[in-house]
């Protein structure tokens, strides 16, 4: 059956289990289904599957009753099924993207694939990193990815803290942005830039990057912070 955008299979079920009106379990005969989306001829993908037991869901087995009941189960369930859909569908085209751009990656490298991507597929450098692309971060606008790096301390830090302070090790950072912190210190000084102007001063009391990456947060911007915890020397860390 193809109903509001899905296809909805079934097949007889003797042992669903319901309860009477007493609360004691029984075993009913009914429906499986299972739901799909109209396009997915191949059924690769559940969305979900419910089962319809005569006496409770429908009134019989025919076959009208087999279809109010799906109706009221779609209907009653539609907005959660387009959103699983969508993500389903967003799921498939990254699997897609992320094998063509695989190809390619076997095609070329270095400057070449990294001009490929930005030039010809019009990738930015942020989408790149998040496909996996960190060989390419020395091609990267170094005050982008600097940005996209201060980000990523200000929301883990902030959200994670419970104390105001958070600690980030250079070879964490290295090992996720594939950079070379602290050699690189052009992107150190873009990163300090990034963390102490602008908004990110309002959220960044203090910094400290000479070993490895010790920031401190105003804690009106901590929602997990612990007041009682927030002594002199109390670090955090990944």
């Amino acid at each position: 059956m193809k109903y509001r955008g899905f296809i909805i299979t079934s097949c007889t079920d003797n042992s669903i289990l319901r309860q009477d009106d007493s609360g004691n379990e029984q075993l009913c005969n009914g429906y499986y289904c299972q739901v799909y989306s109209a396009d997915d001829d191949m059924y690769a993908n559940q969305i979900d599957d419910f089962c319809l037991a005569v006496g409770h869901e429908i009134e019989d087995m025919s076959d009208s009753s087999l279809n109010r009941g799906i109706v009221k189960q779609i209907d009653g369930m539609y907005e959660s099924y387009v959103d699983t859909k969508v993500s389903l569908n967003v799921k498939r085209t990254e699997e897609l993207l992320g094998r063509a751009l695989c190809w390619i990656g076997e095609m070329e490298s270095g400057s070449d694939l990294y001009n490929t991507l930005s030039e010809v597929i019009g990738m930015t450098d942020i989408e790149m990193h998040r496909l996996g692309f960190c060989s390419l971060s020395e091609h990267f606008d170094k005050n982008g990815f600097a940005q996209t790096i201060a980000d990523y301390f200000i929301e883990t830090g902030t959200e994670l803290t419970q104390s105001g302070n958070y600690h980030f090790e250079f070879s964490e950072i290295n090992e996720r942005f594939g950079v070379n912190l602290p050699h690189d210190t052009e992107l150190l000084g873009k990163l300090t830039e990034q963390l102490t102007s602008g908004e990110n001063s309002l959220v960044v009391s203090d910094l400290n990057m000479d070993t490895d990456i010790d920031i401190n947060f105003y804690t009106l911007y901590c929602p997990n912070v612990i007041e009682e915890d927030c002594s002199e020397g109390f670090i955090q860390s990944m």
